[in-house]
């Protein structure tokens, strides 16, 4: 069984989402940041992309693509974990678009 890829865009002209945005769409946003679906959910079932701020161990993290796959990057020691390990440990709690003063805060 194949998965269906998933994308998202970000549009930093106008600082938002696009909202129902398609891969084949992407030329029509040259300011737009596009963001795949790692196929996971958090532990409250909302689908994990790249991009997002995760709450580990009262931390939050990064994912981010990394060496072929999709990692969760602690930021504040170096440390990353597969995604596939920690998925079911995380929540999503925002974006690093909309989001990025959660990251200020890490130590």
């Amino acid at each position: 069984m194949q998965r269906q890829l998933k994308f998202r865009c970000f549009d930093t002209y106008t600082g938002r989402y696009i909202p129902g945005f398609r891969l084949g769409q992407a030329r029509e946003y040259p300011v737009g940041i596009v963001e795949q679906c790692t196929g996971l959910k958090d532990r409250e079932g909302t689908l994990i992309y790249d991009g997002d701020i995760v709450e580990h161990n009262a931390r939050y993290c990064v994912v981010e693509w990394y060496k072929g796959g999709f990692w969760v990057n602690t930021l504040s020691n170096g440390v990353k974990w597969h995604i596939h390990l920690l998925h079911s440990a995380v929540k999503v709690v925002g974006n690093i678009h909309e989001n990025y003063k959660l990251l200020r805060g890490n130590k």
